[in-house]
């Protein structure tokens, strides 16, 4: 995912759809798109994989565009939301959750709905660098359930270095604007911190 909108103010499912596909048209790279808070109520609507689909097939926008961030916390047993995600991650779309401080205390969303990933709360990016296990705890279990584990809020070079070394798949945050892979990040600023003032890398 090489960038991440937030589409707000939408008050129907075809207009909020609508909008986030116009938001994908503008993106360069690789698209990616986060679902806001405000539009949590519209992923539960059965009407949603049939406009996504209908929206995304007339502007020539693949389904493996759209990335759906659902917030562990505002969630409880997914049961609302799960049947739409489940058709919309079958066409290829991601579906995130966001906001995991312990899997362990996900593990009802985890088991039942259909997850490309998780996306780690900023207060364990922030510890990373001194108290790691949380994040290597998560790591781990992703690798078990075969999903990718991304770090939000990731504001320093520690935080960097740290999600590398523990086996992030991906990071995003204030230091790197937008997500991206923990280990090419890293490598960028280290090579910038040997180049000398008034020379690129």
């Amino acid at each position: 995912v090489s960038r991440v909108q937030g589409v707000y103010g939408c008050a129907t499912l075809d207009e909020w759809v609508a909008a986030l596909v116009r938001a994908l048209e503008h993106v360069d790279g690789v698209p990616g798109l986060i679902v806001p808070d405000n539009a949590r109520a519209l992923i539960a609507d059965p009407d949603l994989p049939a406009t996504v689909l209908g929206h995304l097939e007339r502007r020539g926008l693949p389904p493996t565009a759209l990335v759906i961030a659902v917030d562990a916390a505002t969630v409880s047993d997914g049961a609302q939301v799960r049947p739409a995600l489940t058709l919309l991650r079958a066409q290829g779309a991601e579906v995130i959750l966001t906001g995991v401080v312990e899997p362990s205390a996900a593990t009802v969303l985890l088991r039942t709905l259909p997850l490309s990933g998780i996306s780690l709360h900023s207060s364990v990016t922030e510890a990373m660098p001194t108290h790691p296990v949380p994040g290597a705890a998560a790591v781990a279990a992703c690798r078990r359930m075969g999903l990718r584990c991304l770090a939000d809020g990731v504001t320093t070079t520690e935080e960097l270095d740290a999600a590398r070394r523990l086996g992030i798949d991906a990071v995003s945050g204030p230091l790197v604007g937008r997500p991206a892979r923990a280990r090419e990040i890293s490598t960028r600023y280290s090579t910038q911190a040997r180049t000398p003032v008034g020379r690129q890398p």
